[in-house]
């Protein structure tokens, strides 16, 4: 497994979606990895955002796809991680940066969809206070099922003037986050 020094988060930027949908293609079926086009229409929706991770000397190694549905529902599209890259941080760090940026912009809500399949993702998203409220089979393509999990947010908490002024603030991290490997 490589070790991974160093890596930040940034946003998408047009020159990155091929890129992108060859990460989607290595952690997807070919049936369910979406092509440059669809990526591009995700990324670009009104209220859709993506956020990539790129790690020193590798390059883009993963990427998160969000956008909000609702004024108070936020969705994850994907994401994806390289599999060398798992289990190191990457995901989760990508998985907090989109909720918080979610959350800035109204959201009291996340949803997401994964493939019945998919047995870390699911274990990723439950370790991240996700919840599995349906299924919904034949989701996918190939024709495989996918769990509707939801996460509830935390409501902003207001500081106090005994709290200080940064007890209630919210912080996105897009640049130099770094892990070790063990």
């Amino acid at each position: 497994m490589p070790t991974v020094e160093s890596y930040r988060l940034r946003d998408w930027i047009p020159s990155d979606l091929p890129r992108l949908a060859e990460i989607d293609r290595e952690c997807f079926p070919p049936e369910i990895a979406c092509a440059v086009g669809q990526l591009q229409v995700m990324m670009r929706g009104a209220a859709g955002f993506a956020l990539v991770a790129e790690v020193t000397g590798e390059g883009i190694v993963g990427f998160v796809v969000a956008s909000r549905l609702q004024p108070k529902l936020g969705h994850i599209i994907t994401l994806d991680v390289l599999s060398r890259f798992r289990r190191r941080g990457i995901g989760t760090s990508l998985m907090q940066a989109a909720e918080q940026r979610l959350a800035g912009q109204g959201a009291e809500t996340l949803r997401l969809e994964t493939p019945e399949f998919s047995h870390g993702a699911q274990a990723l998203y439950r370790k991240l206070g996700f919840r599995r409220v349906g299924f919904i089979g034949r989701y996918y393509s190939n024709g495989s099922g996918g769990w509707v999990m939801k996460k509830e947010l935390p409501l902003p908490h207001v500081a106090s003037s005994s709290e200080g002024p940064a007890s209630g603030e919210r912080m996105l991290e897009t640049a130099n986050r770094g892990t070790k490997s063990r």
